[in-house]
């Protein structure tokens, strides 16, 4: 996603991804997000997940899980 959201061929290439997995019932799932934009291009074309360091840096799991995924729900990461 790194070219995004500049770069019009891979826009549509994500978005119709995206529609792809949706229309199976899949869930898309973004790595490598580092700035807002993204983040909310991604949203917005319907992505249900996503992650990278916009986010945070890797980190143990437990910062992630505890109370039902507070932290990652908090930065629109889980639904």
């Amino acid at each position: 996603v790194s070219p995004l959201p500049e770069d019009q061929r891979h826009t549509d290439i994500v978005k119709s991804t995206i529609q792809l997995a949706n229309s199976l019932n899949m869930k898309v799932i973004a790595e490598g997000i580092e700035t807002r934009e993204q983040a909310d291009m991604l949203i917005s074309l319907g992505c249900h997940t996503l992650q990278g360091y916009y986010f945070g840096k890797p980190s143990p799991i437990v910062e992630w899980t505890e109370e039902d995924n507070k932290k990652a729900k908090a930065h629109r990461m889980v639904y």
